[in-house]
Protein backbone atom coordinates (compact mmCIF):
# COMPACT_ATOMS: atom_id res chain seq x y z
CA UNK A 1 0.00 0.00 0.00
CA UNK A 2 2.95 2.19 0.92
CA UNK A 3 4.65 1.57 -2.35
CA UNK A 4 1.62 2.73 -4.58
CA UNK A 5 1.32 6.29 -2.67
CA UNK A 6 4.46 6.76 -3.34
CA UNK A 7 3.95 5.61 -7.14
CA UNK A 8 1.04 7.76 -7.47
CA UNK A 9 2.51 11.49 -5.50
CA UNK A 10 5.90 10.65 -7.20
CA UNK A 11 3.63 10.47 -10.76
CA UNK A 12 1.88 13.52 -9.71
CA UNK A 13 4.92 15.38 -9.51
CA UNK A 14 7.06 14.01 -12.43
CA UNK A 15 3.23 14.53 -14.34
CA UNK A 16 3.10 18.48 -12.94
CA UNK A 17 6.81 18.86 -13.36
CA UNK A 18 6.79 17.76 -17.18
CA UNK A 19 3.28 20.32 -17.53
CA UNK A 20 5.40 23.16 -16.35
CA UNK A 21 8.76 21.75 -18.17
CA UNK A 22 7.04 22.12 -21.81
CA UNK A 23 5.03 25.25 -20.88
CA UNK A 24 8.28 26.92 -20.51
CA UNK A 25 9.42 25.88 -23.54
CA UNK A 26 6.47 26.63 -25.34
CA UNK A 27 6.27 30.11 -24.33
CA UNK A 28 10.29 30.57 -24.52
CA UNK A 29 9.60 29.69 -28.75
CA UNK A 30 6.58 31.88 -28.41
CA UNK A 31 8.21 34.87 -27.32
CA UNK A 32 11.51 33.90 -29.51
CA UNK A 33 9.19 34.14 -33.09
CA UNK A 34 7.25 37.14 -31.82
CA UNK A 35 10.64 39.13 -30.49
CA UNK A 36 11.97 37.99 -34.60
CA UNK A 37 8.29 39.60 -36.10
CA UNK A 38 8.69 42.54 -34.43
CA UNK A 39 12.49 43.20 -35.03
CA UNK A 40 11.76 42.27 -38.44
CA UNK A 41 8.70 45.00 -38.81
CA UNK A 42 10.78 47.29 -37.05
CA UNK A 43 13.43 46.97 -40.50
CA UNK A 44 10.53 46.80 -42.34
CA UNK A 45 9.47 50.15 -41.41
CA UNK A 46 12.54 51.70 -41.90
CA UNK A 47 12.43 50.38 -45.53
CA UNK A 48 9.03 52.17 -46.13
CA UNK A 49 9.53 55.08 -44.80
CA UNK A 50 13.14 55.64 -46.69
CA UNK A 51 11.14 54.66 -50.02
CA UNK A 52 8.38 56.64 -49.21
CA UNK A 53 10.32 59.68 -48.22
CA UNK A 54 12.18 59.96 -51.54
CA UNK A 55 8.82 60.08 -53.63
CA UNK A 56 9.28 61.30 -57.19
CA UNK A 57 7.66 61.98 -60.38
CA UNK A 58 8.13 59.01 -62.88
CA UNK A 59 10.05 58.62 -65.86
CA UNK A 60 7.16 59.97 -68.23
CA UNK A 61 6.44 62.95 -65.37
CA UNK A 62 3.81 61.37 -63.48
CA UNK A 63 2.72 62.76 -60.47
CA UNK A 64 4.56 61.16 -57.84
CA UNK A 65 1.98 58.65 -55.86
CA UNK A 66 -0.20 56.63 -57.76
CA UNK A 67 -2.15 54.68 -55.31
CA UNK A 68 -3.09 56.27 -51.95
CA UNK A 69 -5.75 53.57 -50.10
CA UNK A 70 -6.09 52.26 -46.67
CA UNK A 71 -3.93 49.15 -46.89
CA UNK A 72 -2.41 49.78 -50.59
CA UNK A 73 0.40 52.66 -51.44
CA UNK A 74 1.64 52.90 -55.24
CA UNK A 75 4.62 55.74 -55.83
CA UNK A 76 7.56 56.74 -57.60
CA UNK A 77 11.07 56.78 -56.37
CA UNK A 78 14.83 56.02 -57.11
CA UNK A 79 15.85 53.34 -54.65
CA UNK A 80 18.55 51.56 -56.48
CA UNK A 81 20.48 55.36 -57.32
CA UNK A 82 20.36 54.20 -61.17
CA UNK A 83 18.79 57.78 -61.93
CA UNK A 84 15.58 56.20 -63.18
CA UNK A 85 12.28 56.03 -60.83
CA UNK A 86 11.03 53.02 -60.31
CA UNK A 87 7.10 52.08 -59.33
CA UNK A 88 7.41 50.92 -55.95
CA UNK A 89 4.05 49.31 -54.36
CA UNK A 90 2.92 48.27 -50.74
CA UNK A 91 -0.12 46.61 -50.39
CA UNK A 92 -1.71 43.88 -47.56
CA UNK A 93 -2.81 40.78 -48.64
CA UNK A 94 -4.11 38.36 -45.66
CA UNK A 95 -1.92 39.25 -42.96
CA UNK A 96 1.32 40.23 -45.03
CA UNK A 97 2.55 43.22 -46.25
CA UNK A 98 4.07 42.83 -49.56
CA UNK A 99 6.42 44.99 -51.40
CA UNK A 100 6.92 44.93 -55.13
CA UNK A 101 9.16 47.07 -57.40
CA UNK A 102 8.67 47.69 -61.07
CA UNK A 103 11.51 49.11 -63.51
CA UNK A 104 10.24 51.49 -66.28
CA UNK A 105 10.82 49.62 -69.15
CA UNK A 106 11.52 51.02 -72.55
CA UNK A 107 7.98 52.34 -72.85
CA UNK A 108 8.43 53.85 -69.46
CA UNK A 109 4.78 51.90 -69.21
CA UNK A 110 5.61 50.15 -65.57
CA UNK A 111 4.75 46.87 -66.45
CA UNK A 112 6.76 44.39 -65.40
CA UNK A 113 7.15 43.42 -61.98
CA UNK A 114 10.82 42.96 -61.57
CA UNK A 115 11.04 42.04 -57.50
CA UNK A 116 8.67 41.11 -55.39
CA UNK A 117 8.46 40.10 -51.38
CA UNK A 118 6.66 39.89 -47.90
CA UNK A 119 8.64 42.91 -46.22
CA UNK A 120 6.62 42.38 -42.87
CA UNK A 121 4.45 39.74 -41.65
CA UNK A 122 1.60 38.75 -39.05
CA UNK A 123 -0.08 42.11 -39.58
CA UNK A 124 -3.14 42.44 -37.37
CA UNK A 125 -4.31 45.56 -38.77
CA UNK A 126 -8.41 45.10 -38.51
CA UNK A 127 -10.12 47.71 -39.35
CA UNK A 128 -7.51 50.01 -38.41
CA UNK A 129 -5.91 51.23 -42.02
CA UNK A 130 -2.00 50.44 -43.01
CA UNK A 131 -2.03 53.74 -44.33
CA UNK A 132 -3.54 57.42 -43.25
CA UNK A 133 -2.82 60.41 -46.14
CA UNK A 134 -2.24 64.19 -44.72
CA UNK A 135 -2.37 67.60 -46.40
CA UNK A 136 0.11 70.06 -45.45
CA UNK A 137 -2.03 71.00 -42.92
CA UNK A 138 -1.80 68.06 -40.95
CA UNK A 139 -5.50 66.89 -41.80
CA UNK A 140 -6.81 63.86 -42.83
CA UNK A 141 -6.82 63.70 -47.45
CA UNK A 142 -8.00 60.79 -49.95
CA UNK A 143 -7.17 63.61 -52.85
CA UNK A 144 -3.57 62.06 -54.21
CA UNK A 145 -2.40 65.24 -54.73
CA UNK A 146 -2.83 66.88 -51.76
CA UNK A 147 -0.68 64.58 -49.75
CA UNK A 148 2.38 65.88 -47.95
CA UNK A 149 2.53 63.40 -45.13
CA UNK A 150 1.81 59.40 -44.78
CA UNK A 151 0.85 57.93 -41.65
CA UNK A 152 2.08 54.45 -41.69
CA UNK A 153 0.33 51.92 -39.10
CA UNK A 154 1.39 48.12 -38.32
CA UNK A 155 0.03 46.08 -35.87
CA UNK A 156 1.84 42.66 -35.33
CA UNK A 157 1.20 39.90 -33.71
CA UNK A 158 2.00 36.02 -34.49
CA UNK A 159 -1.24 34.80 -32.44
CA UNK A 160 -3.75 37.27 -31.57
CA UNK A 161 -5.80 34.81 -29.66
CA UNK A 162 -3.03 34.62 -27.24
CA UNK A 163 -1.00 36.74 -25.11
CA UNK A 164 0.90 38.54 -25.67
CA UNK A 165 -0.85 42.04 -26.88
CA UNK A 166 -0.19 43.05 -30.29
CA UNK A 167 2.76 44.98 -30.95
CA UNK A 168 2.38 48.88 -32.81
CA UNK A 169 4.62 50.19 -35.18
CA UNK A 170 3.73 53.68 -36.24
CA UNK A 171 5.54 55.87 -38.37
CA UNK A 172 5.00 59.61 -39.79
CA UNK A 173 6.26 60.28 -43.49
CA UNK A 174 6.92 63.94 -45.09
CA UNK A 175 7.22 63.44 -48.66
CA UNK A 176 10.43 65.53 -49.09
CA UNK A 177 9.44 66.38 -53.25
CA UNK A 178 6.02 67.33 -52.54
CA UNK A 179 6.48 70.46 -50.19
CA UNK A 180 4.37 73.18 -50.74
CA UNK A 181 5.96 77.11 -51.20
Amino acid sequence: MELIVVISILSLVFYFSSSMITDGFKNTRFESEQATMVETARKSMDVITKDIRGANTSEKGDYPIVTAQDDELTFFNDINGDDKMEKIKYYLTGPNLIREIYLPGDLKDYAIVDYSNTIAAHINNGDLSIFSYYDSNSEETDVINQVRMIKIHLVINITPATAPNDYILESNVNLRNLKDF
